[in-house]
């Protein structure tokens, strides 16, 4: 009987797993009900799904729960990758957010980040970090800024 280990998810949102003997399978059921598990093409965590399993398996490592905020952790990562991006490569242009407004975009962010529960808020944007982003996206110097915040002191 094969053993599996959870060892992560793949770039498809596949649940990846490891057998006793270094064997690569995949769960093209995306973690979702009973797994269907198929080997890895070349033995490779990024590889195509092959053949599937064949004979009798248990997981005996299962793939963590997925956070039932996975959703809105995913649209604030990506407004505040549109942030950075405004600060920066973006020139401060308005058609890179949302509704093309400022205003409206640090409002959904804010909206987002509000509805997460006390445990749940994110490590990686605490409101302070969310505020600071709506200063110098509505008040800024104009500076470029890469991934977000500039080098140079400002007398703010």
């Amino acid at each position: 009987m094969k053993e599996l280990h959870f060892i992560c998810i793949d770039d498809w949102g596949r649940p990846v797993y490891k057998d006793q003997k270094g064997k690569i399978w995949m769960d093209v059921n995306l973690g979702k009900g009973t797994p269907y598990l198929h080997a890895s093409s070349n033995n490779e965590i990024d590889g195509e799904p092959d053949y599937p399993i064949s004979g009798e398996f248990t997981i005996v490592t299962p793939a963590p729960e997925e956070s039932p905020h996975k959703f809105e952790y995913m649209m604030l990562s990506r407004l505040k990758s549109d942030c950075n991006y405004f600060l920066g490569y973006g020139g401060r242009n308005l058609n890179r957010l949302c509704e093309g407004s400022v205003q409206k975009h640090i409002e959904e962010m804010k909206q987002l980040w509000n509805g997460f529960p006390g445990d749940c808020k994110p490590e990686w944007l605490t409101m302070e970090e969310l505020e600071k982003y709506e200063k110098e996206m509505l008040h800024g110097s104009g500076n470029i800024f890469i991934d977000g915040w500039s080098t140079l002191k400002t007398d703010n």
